[in-house]
């Protein structure tokens, strides 16, 4: 097991003595993960202790998940993680409005963290032209003044990471703790592969983890592969855990709405017996937001009546698996989103090709050939990412790339020679996966 003091340093001497005291006195750190956080940080306020005289004069109102729930061991440190780095605005000023409540977010202090060199992961800087070509980390000094809440000041790292590689690269790799989740509203359009696995996968290795809450959405799903490579990869011994619904122990208006999602509370009571992937999915169907029995309960008759033998519920029914066919209609309907992404910032010649204003990303769409893209290129003034595709040949690369080009993970191996043989590049050319 690593911890995040040992796993991170700063860049600058400021940065490093602001990160250490993040840990004197504490033998036992603990940390709240928040995925596709974007510019929420609602989860600072839901997860701190009140101050007493704030209880007393705010009788028979929503203070937070940590007094209304009473949650115990609150985080000490919040980790973000989102792969929008040009989206987010690390300035923002308001974050949350509503009737009753008005919260400022001020960030006092902002510190560049690396990893530590002793520890190497592979990044996925180039699933989307989004993500930033190497990590990206920030230490911030949050003050947040609210007019119910009154101030708080938290730290936050946020990294700018594709969630499902911070939670394989990272969080299980060196077994880092995280004592809470938060999951709300998640974007699960990328993945490395795995485009459309939810993080919720995270909820399997709540074991590594050592998780204590959850702070979570109904929106989940299971995916076998993605969940048998981590397992695999890191040869980690899951146990089995109980998931204990919390009930608010003060007057308060529930469900919790977050974001325009009702979210629940969950205790994790881990055990000693090993976790199998029928009790992963049997734990899944108590988090989904639908009873599946109830729902199907004349479907499930049926089955009866035939000799199917159902008692419960049909796990391969509820968690199954996409097939060729509707994977295939979904990687159009994804070309033809980019396509139209594109095609906003392009000038059409009159060749046909067309010049680019910004980026061009067509990277794991399972192209064939370039040619193959409904749109051909001329010049393109940003970088070029087609990489993690099925490409043996480059004919059809734009004439010209301003910035970098991306062909890596392609069945042929290309070279630096491969790509000058049909582009004129200005920036740098990866023809393999950057690794920290």
């Amino acid at each position: 097991m690593v911890t995040l003091k040992e796993l991170l340093k700063g860049t600058t001497k400021e940065g490093q003595k602001f990160f250490d005291t993040l840990f004197i006195n504490k033998s036992n750190t603990n940390i709240c993960w928040y995925p596709s956080a974007g510019e929420d940080f609602r989860d600072i306020l839901e997860l701190t202790n009140i101050i007493e005289h704030v209880i007393d004069k705010t009788v028979n109102k929503n203070l937070n998940i940590a007094f209304d729930y009473s949650i115990d061991n609150l985080p000490d440190i919040f980790i973000h993680t989102d792969y929008r780095r040009r989206s987010i605005d690390l300035s923002q000023g308001k974050i949350f409005n509503d009737k009753e409540t008005n919260v400022q977010i001020q960030i006092q202090q902002k510190h560049r963290l690396i990893i530590n060199k002793k520890f190497p992961i592979e990044y996925w800087g180039t699933c989307s032209n989004e993500i930033p070509p190497q990590p990206e980390i920030y230490l911030l000094d949050i003050k947040i003044s609210s007019n119910i809440l009154e101030e708080i000041n938290k730290p936050v790292i946020y990294f700018f990471f594709e969630n499902k590689n911070f939670l394989k690269e990272v969080l299980l790799k060196y077994r880092i703790n995280i004592s809470h989740i938060v999951k709300i509203r998640e974007g699960i359009g990328l993945g490395g592969g795995h485009i459309g696995a939810s993080i919720s996968i995270a909820y399997a290795f709540l074991s590594i983890l050592k998780t204590k809450y959850l702070i979570i959405d109904k929106q989940i799903s299971f995916n076998d592969n993605l969940f048998d490579e981590l397992k695999k990869k890191y040869k980690l011994e899951l146990k089995d855990f109980d998931l204990e619904p919390i009930n608010p122990t003060t007057q308060i208006t529930t469900p919790i709405t977050w974001s325009d999602f009702n979210v629940n509370i969950w205790k994790v009571n881990l055990k000693n017996n090993d976790l199998t992937k029928q009790r992963i999915k049997t734990i899944f169907q108590q988090l989904s937001p639908k009873n599946y029995q109830e729902e199907h309960q004349e479907e499930h008759q049926e089955k009866h009546q035939k000799g199917k033998g159902l008692t419960t519920y049909d796990l391969d029914e509820l968690f199954p698996m996409i097939t060729e066919e509707e994977s295939k209609k979904r990687d159009e309907e994804y070309k033809d989103m980019i396509k139209k992404e594109i095609l906003q910032k392009s000038t059409q010649r009159p060749d046909g090709k067309y010049d680019v204003n910004g980026n061009v990303d067509i990277s794991n769409i399972n192209l064939q050939k370039l040619t193959d893209f409904p749109i051909q290129f001329g010049k393109v003034r940003g970088n070029f990412y087609c990489h993690k595709n099925k490409l043996t040949t480059l004919q059809g690369s734009p004439e010209e790339v301003e910035g970098n080009f991306w062909c890596y993970d392609n069945p042929k191996k290309f070279t630096k020679k491969d790509v000058r043989k049909y582009c004129k590049v200005k920036g740098q050319i990866y023809v393999k996966w950057y690794k920290r």
